[in-house]
């Protein structure tokens, strides 16, 4: 088994050695922390003050496969099934993004500056992250998701019904003109940005483990989706509504822009925890 005496002080240690040649110690640390608690429900505090406590062979092994596959940069979302986002627990695979802190932040932004909302829509929904967590925030408010992916949506379904709440999630090619919605009060999107000359610079986790389709977009026409949803919500969006995108850290000013040239008010580029450009919005 490769893990001296069986204890979890011993567990702990077996996972920095074996990754310490492939992650820091910050991300070896997080690992540890969500595989003692989604594999055996030990929090970190537990761990703690029960460190010689004695693990059975079988959740040895547990910890034996999941070190494997994080050596294969497999990411450990994917290795426990599941993701935090907000206050929601959801299911993540292959098929949709793994939610990322920025896109709670954007989130964030959109409970913090509404209230009494009664239609939101929100548009490349993924795992309908950003949808749940808006129908939790504002119970009351019809929420309606849209995305491109047959398995995205499945997913999406699933953890609205894993967490009691109710969206309407709709298969819908966004870049395509035509809506079948109206009188909305918020659009609130993070669409596909990434740019295809980005990929030499990202880690194998993401570039072999999430779906590139709702990640990259050609460095030609980066602005295809924010183009394509900005003209839908000038069609469908009630007189005040607002738009807001997560978007690319390096087109904040073109994001802009766009939404000015389309009608829009008020538009602003808000930065993300790491002081990067990551959010525009705007009233229409």
């Amino acid at each position: 088994m490769k893990i001296a005496d069986n204890t979890i002080k011993a567990t702990e240690k077996y996972l920095r050695d074996n990754l310490k040649e492939i992650y820091d110690e910050r991300e070896i640390a997080s690992f540890t922390d969500i595989l003692f608690e989604d594999l055996l429900a030990i929090s970190k505090t537990e761990r703690f003050l029960n460190a010689d406590k004695r693990l059975s062979e079988s959740e040895l092994l547990l910890f034996v496969y999941a070190c494997k596959d994080l050596k294969k940069h497999i990411p450990v979302q994917h290795i426990t099934g599941k993701a935090f986002f907000m206050d929601l627990e959801l299911e993540v695979n292959k098929n949709v993004l793994i939610p990322r802190p920025e896109t709670e932040e954007l989130v964030s932004i959109v409970i913090r500056e509404n209230k009494n909302l009664s239609k939101i829509i929100d548009f490349c929904t993924g795992s309908g992250c950003i949808s749940l967590a808006m129908k939790t925030a504002f119970p009351a408010a019809e929420v309606m998701a849209t995305d491109v992916s047959d398995e995205a949506l499945k997913v999406a379904e699933r953890n609205a019904q894993k967490n009691k709440l109710e969206v309407k999630f709709l298969k819908e090619d966004v870049l395509l003109s035509s809506s079948q919605f109206e009188n909305v009060d918020i659009i609130i999107s993070n669409p596909p940005y990434v740019l295809e000359s980005d990929k030499e610079n990202m880690s194998s986790n993401v570039l072999n483990h999430e779906p590139h389709l709702a990640l990259f977009v050609p460095d030609h026409d980066a602005l295809k989706f924010y183009k394509s949803i900005t003209e839908k919500a000038t069609q469908i969006l009630k007189k005040g509504g607002k738009l807001y995108f997560e978007i690319h850290e390096e087109k904040g000013k073109e994001v802009a822009e766009l939404l000015v040239k389309n009608g829009f008010s008020e538009v602003c580029i808000l930065k993300d925890m790491y002081e990067k450009d990551r959010f525009v919005g705007g009233i229409f």
